[in-house]
C-alpha cells in the first residue's frame, strides 16, 4: 500500500534537471512547457519559469501526464486544465489562464479536436 501512494505522489510531480540540480515542481503548477532548442522552459502558475535541460519531447513521451497535457505545436505543450479559449480566427490558437497566445500547428489540429472531443 505505501508503494503505491509513493508511486502516485511521483506521478504528481515532475523532476526538473538542470545543470546544476534536480528539483521537483507539482503537475498541476505547469501552465505549458516551450521548447528552447535543447531545454524546455516551464510555465508555472505562480508566473515564474523553469528551464531544464532535457528536451521537451523526454517530457511529453515519458512524464507529463497524457489526459492533461498535450502537444499543439512543435514548441509547445499545453496544460489543458489552464486552456481559457481557442481562437480560430489567424490560424487556430490557444489562450491559456496566464494570458500567453500560443499557436496550433495545422499538423496537430486535427488530433487536437479529437482530444477535446470536437471530433470522432
Amino acid at each position: 500500500m505505501i508503494v503505491k501512494s509513493q508511486e502516485k505522489l511521483i506521478r504528481d510531480y515532475v523532476a526538473i534537471a538542470t545543470v546544476e540540480e534536480i528539483y521537483f515542481i507539482k503537475m498541476n503548477d505547469i501552465i505549458f512547457c516551450k521548447s528552447d532548442g535543447r531545454y524546455t522552459n516551464f510555465y508555472l502558475q505562480n508566473g515564474k519559469v523553469s528551464i531544464s535541460s532535457k528536451n521537451i519531447g523526454d517530457y511529453e513521451s515519458r512524464v507529463l501526464d497524457k489526459s492533461s497535457f498535450f502537444r499543439i505545436h512543435n514548441s509547445y505543450v499545453i496544460n489543458m486544465r489552464y486552456l481559457k479559449r481557442i481562437i480560430k480566427t489567424d490560424g487556430n490558437s490557444c489562450e491559456m489562464e496566464n494570458g500567453a497566445i500560443i499557436p496550433i500547428s495545422k499538423r496537430r489540429l486535427e488530433a487536437f479536436n479529437r482530444f477535446i472531443n470536437l471530433k470522432d
